[in-house]
């Protein structure tokens, strides 16, 4: 049998052999000591727990990694239930383990100071491990609780915990406060689900020996700051503050915060028991700094303050305020609220209190007002309520005289002025007087009420001003009212700005409201808030930064203005003088889209006989702005306004659609087509609003009068949108037009136009063939006369190269139909018919912008132009037989553009030799040249012309 040194020598070696065990050949998901029994885990630890103090803290320490490990094992497992861990008989061991030590404990009471600091210590390293992980960080306190406590090992630890906390209670209640302010302190919020779990385990005695801790905290605080004010020394003043509020008050206020959200009816009677005994008379000094340190409390935790003054409005009555001023001014203002005066403290306070329980105080304090007699006077305020029944102008002065120096009476009196029906225009008409004593009186009166009631009633009183303000002067009101509620109600301006209508509809109950009006105000508002510097005007709220919050709400209710005459041209400013926001979520920048656009649309639909020119220019206002704000988001922008755009231009009820004059063939004969097919007008040269030369990058609406064409007015607007988009924003190259853009327009013209048109679109055909299928060329020129636009669009498409060959089914079906027309004339001995001689013009220079003709063909229109239907058939049918032998492969085409956006050199070249298809253009100068003039005269080489005809 071993002695008692040999013994604890044994056991000390088998413990440093079990708890500095290697994993060097252990699993990855294994414990370092899965291959250790029961015995060896467990024996040796006991042993030394037990009989060597000094060991003790080694012991602890290799529990505690045990533990950890533990942990570990169950949040992973946590994230990934599919995870297996061998952890041998671990759990079972830290089990025993913490029994061996509270049995160690309750035999040997010293031991549990040093316990307590080690569950501590250990359950503030779990938390603060476990917030790192995705199933901790994101989950609510009583959510982290019920997690923590399904792992038997950190529920085992924190029964050790109540295990201590209960011993400690019964021995030093001091301490057990303190080890509880520790344990909030090393982990912060991250150990609120061990305070939820203690809370179910204990009564509120341990709340109120937290009070006393932190009451003679407090104390100590506000003596030594005092004492060294006298001495003059200011750092260690600054110092005491700092220590206070990190060290002390944050803790304790959050515990006591975390508590009273368990909403127990122990917490209610804690609250209602020192309320009473605060309220009683006392000569102790300590008790005297009971009063100022709830207040220091519910002043640095704005929950509590909620919970706590909800609990005792109901209790407070004039005697027991009278009893807690006393107390409270007893202390200087810092002690009280941690703000240089008692009134910046409270007012703060008042600003942490819901609208629940500022309005419980609100009520609270007209009763008191209802009890009192008025000071000078022997009326009370029940027959000063009597008396608002029949208010007049000159009693009204009477009633601000008698109140003027009393906030809480005139507090009481306002709202009843304000209920009573027939008095409330006079009442508001006060606040706009041009006597000062009353209008002071009346401002102070509905600072008072904002102040208490809420940032709801805040708006609602800034909504009246806004409303009702006829003059700057009467408008500064607003922005005197905000500067004087920004402290605690800064966010006022946004719910006004929020919810307009809402708080309009509150003001048409007083008074008709004028939008007008409303809008005007908020315009000078907007305007005034551009030229104010707000790093020298701190209190200063601007209408300009709640517009924009509450941007996609406010254009809900703004652009709907546009149909109410006489404002228009107000709303075109607001908008213009607003900013923009900044970068948006893809769902507010979609809907912010779709606002413009539809109102755009509808505005357009307004003039129909006429253009408005107020509307026209609402008109191009909301479009500078939709176009401002997609160039401030990313590159997906652009192609949602595209998107709705083209979906709106092309409804069947589109304000840009043109009916058109002659109705087309439902079926066509090519061999006795008589009728000439609609034609687009030829007012101009190329009737085209874009010229393809210079940029217009702002329409000059002020040319656009009550004279202009409807249609023509629409489409510059349309135009104008679309030119604008297809700019790049920053050109290396300089180029006037995107690449990628006008290819985006090129094939969202074709979807628009042709969609059921997909097997035909991207390759030519014979002649023969064509004439074959007019049909579904006559069904896409449809579409390309009733909407005049889609020309101007080719021609911004043809701005780059290659871009038009991608709308060749457009530019096919214009020729097809052409050439159709020309074939069909009454006499094909007669020159060219007008409209006809104008869509070839059209179509000849757009192509030839393009890129798809070579400028060999450039003179082919003037010649077609000048001769006779029958010539002209036959150079159309040659400049036909060109496209169909060197229209590109749609694979060549993609190729070639994938190159050129990559800046691919030597590019092969699209177009062919059109030597052999100028024959016939050549002996149609030669014979007509005298016809066409001296300008022509040796265009061509005659003799080679004779050379080819003779081959």
């Amino acid at each position: 049998m071993l002695s008692g040194v040999e013994l604890r020598k044994a056991h000390f070696q088998k413990f440093l052999s079990v708890s500095c065990a290697t994993g060097a050949s252990r699993a990855i998901n294994a414990s370092l000591w899965c291959h250790y029994s029961f015995d060896e885990l467990v024996e040796s630890s006991t042993f030394l727990l037990k009989n060597i103090p000094t060991a003790r803290s080694g012991v602890l320490e290799f529990i505690g990694i045990l533990i950890h490990e533990n942990v570990t094992f169950f949040l992973r497992r946590l994230e990934n239930p599919n995870l297996m861990f061998n952890v041998g008989f671990v759990e079972e061991a830290i089990s025993e383990l913490c029994s061996v030590l509270e049995d160690l404990a309750s035999r040997q009471p010293p031991f549990i100071n040093s316990l307590s600091k080690w569950v501590v210590d250990n359950i503030a390293e779990i938390s603060r491990s476990g917030q790192s992980r995705p199933a901790i960080s994101n989950a609510s306190s009583t959510e982290r609780t019920r997690i923590y406590t399904s792992s038997s090992i950190t529920k085992r630890l924190i029964d050790l915990l109540g295990f201590c906390i209960s011993h400690t209670l019964e021995n030093d209640v001091e301490r057990c406060a303190a080890m509880l302010l520790d344990l909030w302190k090393n982990c912060a919020s991250f150990c609120d689900w061990i305070l939820i779990y203690l809370s179910t385990r204990f009564s509120d005695g341990i709340l109120r020996h937290l009070l006393k801790v932190g009451l003679s905290d407090f104390c100590t605080y506000v003596n030594d700051v005092l004492e060294n004010l006298r001495v003059g020394n200011s750092p260690m003043v600054n110092q005491l503050h700092d220590q206070y509020s990190k060290e002390k008050l944050r803790s304790l206020s959050s515990m006591l915060a975390l508590a009273a959200r368990q909403q127990t009816s122990d917490f209610s009677q804690l609250v209602s028991s020192i309320f009473s005994e605060c309220c009683q008379q006392s000569h102790s000094k300590r008790h005297t700094y009971y009063v100022p340190f709830l207040v220091r409390l519910l002043a640095s935790n704005a929950d509590l303050a909620n919970i706590v003054v909800k609990e005792i409005v109901h209790s407070v009555t004039l005697e027991n305020l009278g009893a807690l001023r006393k107390s409270l001014l007893s202390v200087p203002g810092w002690a009280a609220t941690g703000e240089p005066s008692f009134t910046s403290g409270f007012v703060n306070i008042v600003a942490s209190l819901s609208s629940e329980t500022a309005s419980l105080v609100y009520e609270r304090l007209l009763n008191f007002a209802f009890e009192v007699q008025v000071n000078g006077s022997e009326e009370s305020l029940v027959y000063m309520q009597k008396q608002c029944l029949t208010l007049t102008e000159n009693n009204l002065d009477a009633i601000c005289i008698s109140v003027h120096e009393q906030p809480i009476v005139l507090l009481s009196k306002f709202p009843l002025l304000v209920l009573i029906e027939s008095s409330r225009k006079l009442v508001l008409k006060a606040l706009f007087s041009s006597n000062e004593q009353r209008r002071t009186c009346m401002f102070k009166a509905v600072f008072l009420i904002c102040l208490i009631k809420g940032h709801l009633t805040t708006a609602e009183y800034l909504g009246y001003v806004l409303c009702f303000a006829e003059s700057r002067d009467q408008l500064r009101l607003f922005t005197v009212l905000c500067a004087a509620t920004v402290g605690f109600h800064a966010d006022a301006v946004q719910y006004l700005v929020a919810d307009l209508p809402f708080y309009m509809h509150k003001a048409s109950e007083v008074d008709t409201v004028s939008w007008k009006r409303c809008a005007e105000n908020i315009l000078i508002l907007l305007k005034e808030g551009s030229i104010i510097d707000s790093s020298k005007t701190v209190d200063y709220v601007r209408m300009s930064e709640n517009l924009l919050k509450n941007y996609r709400t406010v254009l809900k209710y703004l652009l709907p203005l546009y149909f109410v005459a006489g404002i228009e041209n107000t709303v075109s400013e607001i908008l213009l003088t607003l900013d923009l926001p900044g970068q948006q979520d893809p769902g507010d920048f979609y809907g912010t889209v779709k606002l413009f656009l539809a109102s755009i649309f509808n505005v357009m639909r307004k003039f129909e006989e006429a253009v408005q020119p107020e509307l026209l220019r609402a008109c191009y206002a909301m479009g500078n702005r939709v176009l401002a704000l997609v160039s401030r988001q990313d590159a997906y922008a652009k192609s949602v306004l595209f998107h709705n755009l083209f979906a709106m231009a092309f409804e069947d009820d589109s304000p840009l659609r043109v009916a058109p004059r002659t109705k087309l063939l439902e079926k066509v004969d090519c061999s006795i087509l008589k009728q000439n097919l609609l034609m687009s007008e030829g007012r101009y040269r190329y009737g085209s609003v874009h010229c393809g030369t210079l940029r217009r990058r702002q329409v000059p609406c002020h040319t656009l009068d009550t004279g202009t064409n409807v249609h023509v007015a629409r489409r510059l607007w349309f135009v104008h949108m679309i030119d604008e988009l297809s700019r790049p924003e920053d050109s290396p190259t300089g180029a006037m037009y995107d690449l990628k853009t006008c290819h985006r327009l090129g094939i969202a013209l074709v979807d628009s136009i042709c969609p059921d048109l997909v097997d035909a679109r991207h390759y030519w055909e014979e002649w023969d063939e064509a004439q074959a299928n007019i049909e579904k060329y006559i069904t896409i020129r449809k579409v390309y006369d009733s909407f005049p636009f889609i020309y101007d669009l080719l021609l911004i498409v043809a701005e780059i190269f290659p871009c038009l060959w991608f709308c060749l089914p457009i530019v096919k079906a214009v020729l097809a139909t052409t050439m159709v027309n020309l074939e069909s004339a009454a006499n094909r001995a007669d020159p060219v018919n007008s409209k006809v001689s104008v869509a070839l013009e059209r179509w000849f220079l757009m192509v030839a912008k393009g890129g798809i003709l070579p400028k060999e063909f450039d003179i082919a229109s003037d010649v077609c132009n000048q001769v006779t239907n029958k010539e002209a058939c036959h150079i159309m049918r040659d400049v036909w037989g060109y496209l169909n032998a060197y229209t590109p492969k749609q694979e060549d085409l993609e190729e070639y553009y994938e190159n050129l956006l990559n800046n691919v050199d030597d590019l092969p070249s699209l177009s062919g030799d059109p030597t052999a298809y100028l024959v016939t253009l050549r002996l149609v100068i030669q014979r007509n040249i005298r016809k066409l003039g001296r300008p022509l005269r040796g265009y061509f080489d005659i003799p080679s012309v004779r050379s080819e005809r003779s081959e």
